[in-house]
């Protein structure tokens, strides 16, 4: 999450680009908000870790115009699966 979050603070999709300092500051005030809300780390969100113990069969899709989030994203958690797998 703070990967997608770091790559979008520095996209064309914002006006004014993000600096790392206050990148960082603003996903650590809300990793700890979302911690004492829901008991959880969102650092401990990350799918290419976790998307190799599943092995039903998995299609993985990514628009080849999406210039919100980049296709490496999607492209890593294909490389990391090791089910049934198509790209």
């Amino acid at each position: 999450l703070s990967t997608l979050a770091s790559e979008l603070a520095r996209s064309e999709y914002l006006a004014v680009k993000v600096p790392n300092w206050l990148m960082s500051g603003a996903l650590a005030l809300g990793r700890m908000r979302i911690q004492s809300l829901c008991g959880f780390d969102i650092d401990k969100l990350t799918p290419e870790q976790h998307v190799g113990n599943s092995f039903i069969p998995a299609l993985f899709l990514h628009g080849r115009q999406d210039d919100f989030i980049g296709p490496h994203h999607t492209e890593n958690l294909y490389a990391a699966y090791t089910g049934d797998k198509e790209l």
